[in-house]
C-alpha cells in the first residue's frame, strides 16, 4: 500500500521544487552567509522573493540553536516572502520546530514543507500553534509533503486564523484524530489530504464550511461511501477527486449542483447512479470493479447530455469487467451514444465504440 501511495502521488502532482534560477538574485537582507544553509533570492522577472532552506541534520543533532540564529536575521523589514521552501533531503529533522522563532517571524504567502520524517512522533512539539504568527493574513498556499508513512499531527491552532489561506495540501495527515477546526477555511478553494488510511468515514458534520472551494483531493483514504449531505460544505466545488480508496457505489444525486468532474479511479465501484448531474459533467470511474452499463443508472445522464447543444459530459469507464451483452441495447441503439463512454472496454477485448448495432440488433430481438 506504502509504495503504491508513493507512485501515484508523483503521478497526480507535480511537487514543486524552488531553486535559485539565472534572473535570481540574492536578497541584500539578511546577509546570505548569515542564513546558510538557507538562501534568499529575489527574481528580477516575477518580482518575488524566496527563501529556500535544504537542511541536511543528524538524528542526534541539537538543531535549535542553528535555526534560532538563522529565522533570527528577519525581522520586520526583511520578512517578508512570497514563497518559502523547506526540504530536509529525506534525513532526520532532529529537532527542528516550526513556531514563533522560526517560520513564525515571516510573512510569507506560499510554503512548501517536503521531505522528511516525523519518525520520532514529535508531531505537536515540531508543527506548533505559534508556527504562522506574522502570516496569519498573508498565508495564500500551504503544501506538506513528508517522505515517509508517519501520520502527521499538529497543534490545534498550526492551521487556525489562516482567513486567506486558498490552497491546502496535507500528506500523510491524520484526520480522523485531528479535524479542522469548525471555524472552517472562508477562502480555500482547493484542498488535497493524501494519507494512510486517516479519514474512516465521511458524514455531513466531517469537515467545517469552506463556501469558495472549488477542488476537493481525497486520497488513499479509508471512507467506503458517500453520506447524504457530506459535500454540503462545499456547495461551489467543481472538481472531486478522490484516488485509491474503498468507495463501492456513487450516486450523482449527492453532489452540489457546481460539480463539473468527478474522478474516481482505483476504488472498488460496482454500482453507479449518474441521475440529476449536469450534462457537462465529466466523470472518470477508470480502474473499478463495474460490470454492466444498467439502463436506469446511466440513461438520465447521458440523455441529458445529448439533449445539451454542447454538453461536454462523457463516461471514462477503462480498465472495468465490463460484459457488453443486450444489457447495452439501448446505448447502442436507441440513443446511438457509445461515444460518450470513450475509452470503454468490454471484457472480451472489444471497445465499446466497436459494438455494432446490427450486432446488437440481430442478438438482442425485443
Amino acid at each position: 500500500m506504502i509504495l503504491k501511495y508513493f507512485i501515484l502521488l508523483h503521478y497526480l502532482l507535480g511537487i514543486s521544487n524552488v531553486s535559485v534560477l539565472a534572473d535570481d538574485f540574492l536578497c541584500e537582507s539578511p546577509r546570505p552567509a548569515s542564513i546558510e544553509p538557507c538562501i534568499c533570492s529575489f527574481n528580477s522577472t516575477l518580482g518575488t522573493r524566496t527563501l529556500q532552506c535544504d537542511f541536511n541534520f543528524s538524528n542526534e543533532q541539537d538543531v535549535l540553536p542553528t535555526i534560532y540564529n538563522i529565522f533570527g536575521q528577519f525581522n520586520d523589514v526583511n520578512n517578508k516572502l512570497d514563497d518559502l521552501v523547506i526540504s530536509f533531503g529525506q534525513n532526520s529533522m532532529a529537532n527542528f520546530v516550526f513556531n514563533g522563532k522560526t517560520t513564525g517571524r515571516l510573512q510569507v504567502d506560499r510554503v512548501n514543507i517536503k521531505d522528511f520524517c516525523d519518525d520520532e512522533g514529535r508531531g505537536t512539539e515540531m508543527f506548533t500553534d505559534t508556527a504562522w504568527d506574522k502570516s496569519q493574513a498573508s498565508l495564500e498556499s500551504i503544501e506538506i509533503i513528508p517522505f515517509c508513512e508517519e501520520l502527521l499531527v499538529f497543534a490545534p491552532g498550526f492551521l487556525a486564523g489562516l482567513v486567506n489561506l486558498k490552497k491546502l495540501q496535507l500528506h500523510m495527515y491524520d484526520y480522523d484524530s485531528q479535524p479542522f477546526s469548525e471555524e472552517g477555511f472562508p477562502s480555500l478553494e482547493s484542498l488535497d489530504l493524501f494519507g494512510h488510511f486517516s479519514l474512516s468515514s465521511w458524514t455531513s458534520d466531517t469537515f467545517p464550511p469552506m463556501p469558495k472551494l472549488k477542488h476537493l483531493g481525497l486520497y488513499f483514504l479509508q471512507f467506503s461511501s458517500f453520506e447524504y449531505g457530506c459535500f454540503d460544505s462545499f456547495p461551489n466545488l467543481i472538481d472531486f477527486i478522490s484516488v485509491g480508496g474503498e468507495i463501492k457505489e456513487v450516486n450523482g444525486d449527492i453532489f452540489p449542483s457546481s460539480i463539473r468532474h468527478i474522478t474516481l479511479p482505483v476504488n472498488k465501484i460496482t454500482s453507479s447512479n449518474l441521475t440529476g448531474l449536469n450534462p457537462d459533467t465529466v466523470v472518470e470511474l477508470q480502474i473499478n470493479a463495474i460490470t454492466e452499463i444498467k439502463e436506469e443508472n446511466f440513461r438520465p445522464f447521458i440523455e441529458s447530455i445529448l439533449a445539451s447543444a454542447d454538453g461536454k459530459g462523457v463516461v471514462v469507464l477503462n480498465d472495468n469487467p465490463l460484459v457488453c451483452s443486450c444489457d447495452i441495447k439501448w446505448l447502442i441503439t436507441d440513443l446511438n451514444a457509445a461515444h460518450l463512454f470513450p475509452v470503454a472496454e468490454c471484457i472480451d477485448g472489444t471497445l465499446l465504440i466497436d459494438v455494432g448495432e446490427e450486432y446488437i440488433n440481430q442478438h438482442c430481438p425485443e
